[in-house]
């Protein structure tokens, strides 16, 4: 399955407080997951892991890594950070050529 295609997000304590730690909010996971991201395979982890690039509402640029949990249409959250230079590259690059 792909993380478009999911449902929404599996959320608990855990996985909220880690996101916390990075100094992202469990909604805005789910603002860069409703706001058209740039999915890209996360190849340097476990399989079904996928990288989230896009931007919150307000704006703000950030990529969350997240895993598909596919028998149940859902994606589990597991960190994030702001979009480094190259990732905003890739970002504003491929949202171009979906114009």
């Amino acid at each position: 399955m792909h993380p478009l295609e999911a449902d929404g997000f599996e959320w608990d304590e855990a996985n909220e407080e880690y996101l916390f730690q990075h100094r992202i909010a469990p909604w805005e996971a789910e603002e860069v997951f409703l706001n058209d991201p740039v999915c890209v395979p996360d190849t340097g982890n476990r399989p079904r892991r996928w990288k989230l690039i896009g931007r919150t509402a307000a704006g703000r640029a950030l990529t969350i890594v997240v895993q598909v949990k596919a028998d149940e249409g859902l994606l589990r959250a597991f960190t994030g950070w702001p979009c480094t230079p190259g990732e905003q590259t890739r970002y504003l690059t491929k949202r171009k050529g979906r114009s």
